[in-house]
């Protein structure tokens, strides 16, 4: 139960700046534990405050039957829990003495506890366990009964905090609660038989949840199954998820580099008419005369087909490419007045 009331829809004139008045919020909350029963009974409140000790003040004017704990985080954790299925839920069953029951629940942590389970098997208990991320189908509460509780107590938290300075205390905590459990009334109870209902649990109807499942189309009609596999399979070959062998440049201060540019060229793509040369600032035509180019004064790279050969110079390198040559990968560094890498992947 958080201390702020939330926004509000409402009609004012246009251009004013403030249509809401604003109130002191927090962002601190309390823990609540709700439950109750398929026949519409709601069980004892049990609340839960942020602090390292209890106070009296902290207690009074609350529903009738709730119970109090503290928390240093202010959630439930395993001893709290315990607390709770001790003082709320085995007298409740005891009523029932040696008949069959179930408490349903959903499968945080800190509800599985081995003194749990050994008092539920000795009190012909069957603890249930809802599967995960479910609760917005499975939980009658979450499906009924949670959000007019909710909208009720920003209720009355807005009322209060028209007539009240500052944040919500600790003190006032239980009398507000009160007011919005008698807001509820029989709501209550109706609520929680609609959530049961709703869930398929009582009366027992697996297809109320089934139908309220999103049911997926595809043009193609595969199947969720299908689907899955396919989302599967996917994420078995994403490459990007692959480490990829990077390489160190040495560059000067001050200089930079070009982005590499990556061509995959095999060696029945390369024509035996086709000669291709490249230099630190320009590529060289194919027709262009080998004499002249072995006569330039910067280093020079020239990469020929295979049969043909070119004259080597000072400054100037002159690969043949052979078939049975590798060029999948020829990384090669050049100089050029100073220094400057040039890299090329053919």
């Amino acid at each position: 139960m958080t201390d702020d009331p939330g926004r509000k829809k409402v009609i004012v004139r246009r251009g004013v700046k403030h249509a809401e008045c604003i109130k002191d919020t927090s962002k601190s909350s309390t823990s609540v534990m709700f439950s109750g029963t398929a026949s519409g009974i709601v069980l004892p409140i049990y609340v839960v405050y942020k602090a390292d000790h209890l106070y009296d003040s902290w207690t009074l004017d609350g529903p009738k039957g709730t119970r109090y704990n503290r928390s240093k985080s202010g959630w439930f954790d395993t001893t709290i829990f315990e607390d709770w299925f001790l003082s709320v839920v085995i007298p409740y069953f005891r009523r029932f003495k040696d008949q069959k029951k179930v408490m349903i629940g959903d499968n945080l942590a800190s509800h599985i506890s081995k003194r749990v389970i050994e008092t539920c098997q000795s009190n012909n208990i069957s603890f249930v366990l809802l599967p995960p991320n479910s609760t917005h189908l499975c939980q009658p509460l979450d499906v009924a009964f949670f959000r007019p509780l909710k909208y009720k107590w920003k209720q009355q938290l807005d009322l209060w905090k028209d007539n009240n300075k500052g944040v919500l205390q600790k003190n006032q905590f239980p009398r507000l609660l009160n007011k919005v459990m008698k807001e509820l009334g029989d709501n209550a109870g109706n609520n929680l038989k609609a959530g049961f209902e709703a869930c398929g649990i009582v009366p027992f109807n697996p297809q109320n949840v089934l139908k309220r499942i999103p049911q997926r189309t595809t043009s193609s009609g595969n199947s969720w199954l299908e689907s899955f596999e396919e989302h599967l399979e996917n994420k078995r070959s994403n490459e990007t998820s692959l480490r990829i062998k990077k390489k160190r440049l040495t560059v000067p201060p001050g200089r930079s580099v070009a982005e590499l540019v990556e061509t995959n060229v095999e060696h029945e793509d390369i024509d035996g008419d086709i000669e291709v040369i490249f230099d630190c600032d320009n590529v060289i035509q194919p027709d262009s005369d080998a004499e002249n180019v072995s006569e330039q004064n910067n280093p020079i790279l020239i990469i020929v087909p295979p049969d043909d050969q070119l004259p080597s110079s000072s400054g100037t390198q002159v690969i043949n490419l052979e078939k049975e040559d590798n060029i999948e990968d020829i990384t090669l560094s050049l100089k050029v007045n100073d220094f400057i890498q040039f890299y090329e992947r053919i």
